[in-house]
């Protein structure tokens, strides 16, 4: 009996544990979606570009994983408050603006 005991709250975890993911990968699949086709739109048009020209680009993968990476980044932003986001921004712009001073 105690071992039904054991399984039951593992079996618990692991319900909890794949609720989470389940939540995490819908909550991440529109931004990504966006991202995955804006990004691959400008390299079908840059591949056009550079056709005209004879130049091979290949890029899919690097766009791929960019729409990945900022699909998330979205996700981290929205948990974010929008005062240190605002914080952080401005003291981004006042670094880069003196760096283009010096």
């Amino acid at each position: 009996m105690a071992i039904h005991a054991v399984d039951a709250a593992g079996a618990g975890r692991w319900a909890s544990l794949s609720s989470f993911l389940v939540h995490e990968f819908r909550e991440i699949i529109p931004p990504t979606l966006f991202f995955f086709v804006g990004f691959n739109l400008i390299l079908f048009t840059k591949r056009l570009i550079l056709a005209q020209y004879l130049i091979q680009f290949a890029g899919f993968f690097i766009a791929t994983v960019a729409a990945l990476v900022v699909g998330k980044a979205v996700l981290v932003a929205n948990t974010v408050p929008l005062f240190l986001i605002a914080i952080v921004t401005l003291s981004a712009a006042a670094w880069l603006f003196r760096r283009r001073m010096e």
